[in-house]
């Protein structure tokens, strides 16, 4: 079953009883067909489900691109015992159809190829699961890279051009140029004039449009969309409000689950960080929890699957901030992790980093390994790292500094070594904040 305007409503309807808990059986039968064949129903639930657990501000993670057995598919196991109806009112009530209902006519000659890629890059709309340089793709995909060291540049009829980042996941339909962020970051350069129907790039929260030329990064996750427009300028429309909000180069827009945006100039990204797990976890890190009764509160890994390395892992993930960036990193930076740990076991550190330039940037990662020391117990200690040892990884930069650090993985793979992190300081000699 494709998706259409006749078919759309049915999945409404069937949504929302299923939310309610109120489908009879041939009714969930149904339910389970479309979201077995129809790509774009998957996304549309996955969506939904995204923005009532933001609105809860729930950790909990969002279904998989796989459609699940119907004993995981419960709104019981997605929402973890959230009522249902007063979250539907936020995630249905504005998301409607707006992301893939068809507002144009398909040109089955329009086609995206795929200019080069880095690391493990998967596809589920080509005859294989790995995307390669020079793959072309003509109907809807869903492209996912996997693992901190994967990228991949796709060109679009029109001349546009879209650059996925590490760790992120994105639905594109280059016959309607339509482009779905669901997770993490892009880089687009918009090349519209003279287009009927140019590049359109979308997420669980905002809509971006440009009707000439422009450069802009985008990345989300589960409570916010930022949008940073480098050079040009476009419209992003956003929740229910149908009037768009312009943006120029240099300015940033940022949307949370609330749907109230944030206008700012695009800020410095500093050479200085800090993570005070006494005031609670970092916005948007939904890997780890932070231990606040603790004599010294520390952040505490969660056992998650690692698509990259292909198994769970204990590990406490930053969030993906592609377009603001987290810290810039030069050989001389200094990276301090106070931490403690019940046994010694394997550990490891990784950074997603990107270059400065404002359009397609380049991505690589930082990464150091090495072990996690057991402590006694009511001790700690400090791993000093500076960022010239962090270079030694499958992927190191091949652009020159500064690096600017948009993804953290604190690891312990298989084990649960007790590990618990107080805090982490990112410092330079001679500077005090920004570059």
């Amino acid at each position: 079953m494709s998706s259409s305007r006749t078919a759309i409503p049915e999945f409404d309807r069937l949504f929302a009883r299923y939310w309610d808990g109120s489908l009879v059986a041939t009714e969930l039968d149904r339910f389970e067909r479309i979201l077995a064949t129809d790509e774009f129903a998957r996304a549309q639930f996955r969506a939904w489900c995204s923005q009532a657990l933001a609105a809860a501000e729930s950790p909990l993670p969002v279904p998989g691109s796989s459609v699940p057995a119907r004993r995981e598919l419960s709104r019981r196991s997605v929402l973890a015992g959230f009522a249902g109806g007063s979250l539907l009112g936020i995630a249905g009530g504005w998301l409607g159809t707006r992301f893939f209902a068809p507002e144009v006519a398909q040109v089955p000659s329009k086609v995206a190829r795929v200019v080069w890629v880095f690391g493990e890059v998967a596809c589920h709309e080509i005859g294989r699961s790995l995307l390669a340089r020079g793959d072309t793709i003509s109907d809807m995909a869903q492209i996912t890279t996997i693992g901190p060291r994967s990228s991949a540049l796709i060109e679009f009829a029109t001349g546009s051009m879209l650059c996925i980042a590490a760790e992120s996941h994105v639905l594109i339909r280059p016959a309607s140029g339509t482009v779905f962020v669901e997770r993490g970051g892009i880089a687009a350069t918009f090349s519209n004039e003279g287009c009927e129907h140019g590049l359109e790039v979308r997420s669980p929260l905002v809509d971006v449009v440009c009707r000439d030329r422009a450069d802009m990064n985008l990345s989300t996750s589960l409570v916010a969309t930022e949008v940073a427009v480098q050079s040009g300028s476009l419209d992003v429309s956003h929740g229910d409000r149908r009037e768009a909000l312009g943006l120029v180069g240099g300015e940033l827009v940022s949307v949370d689950s609330t749907h109230r945006p944030s206008k700012q100039g695009i800020p410095l990204i500093p050479d200085r960080y800090a993570i005070d797990p006494a005031k609670g976890l970092p916005t948007g890190w939904l890997v780890g929890s932070v231990d606040a009764e603790a004599v010294r509160p520390a952040i505490v890994p969660e056992l998650f699957f690692d698509r990259y390395l292909k198994k769970d892992c204990y590990e406490i993930r930053s969030q993906h901030a592609y377009t603001r960036g987290l810290v810039r990193l030069f050989p001389d930076s200094t990276i301090e992790i106070d931490y403690a740990a019940a046994e010694t076991g394997r550990g490891q550190l990784v950074i997603c980093v990107r270059s400065i330039p404002s359009t397609l940037r380049q991505t690589a990662m930082l990464c150091w390994n090495g072990d996690w020391q057991a402590c006694r117990p009511g001790d700690w200690k400090t791993l000093r790292l500076k960022g010239s040892e962090l270079l030694y990884s499958d992927e190191p930069p091949a652009f020159a500094p500064p690096w600017v650090g948009f993804f953290a993985i604190f690891n312990a793979f298989e084990r649960d070594l007790g590990l618990r992190i107080a805090g982490v300081r990112v410092s330079r000699p001679g500077r005090t904040g920004s570059g």
